[in-house]
């Protein structure tokens, strides 16, 4: 390259290195934004707080306990809500390790 000093090179390529890296950046923060904008929250309600239609189940048992109950076991009642582990058979909670309440 006659009559090109490497002054003018070395100027002609750091303007292109710095046009392309300020671009670059220009994009990123356009994808950031989308990003943030479009950002999806995921929401898991506490078991407590979900109705549950108990009209299905027919055994109900504690978190905790050895015994299971029949729903209209009055001992049953005092299980809280949020300590609840409903089943619909007898097998279902004897394969759980559980035991019938000799009360009910």
């Amino acid at each position: 390259m006659k009559g090109v000093d490497k002054k003018t090179i070395l100027l002609i390529l750091v303007i292109i290195l710095t046009s392309t890296a300020s671009f670059g950046l220009g994009r990123l923060s356009i994808v950031e934004a989308d990003r943030a904008r479009n950002s999806v929250a995921i929401i898991v309600p506490e078991l407590a707080d979900l109705e549950l239609d108990e009209s299905k189940f027919k055994y109900l048992a504690s978190k905790s306990g050895t015994r299971y109950y029949p729903m209209n076991c009055k001992s049953a009642s005092r299980i809280k809500a949020e300590n609840r582990v409903y089943f619909m058979t007898v097998q279902e909670a004897e394969e759980e390790g559980l035991t019938l309440a000799s009360g009910c």
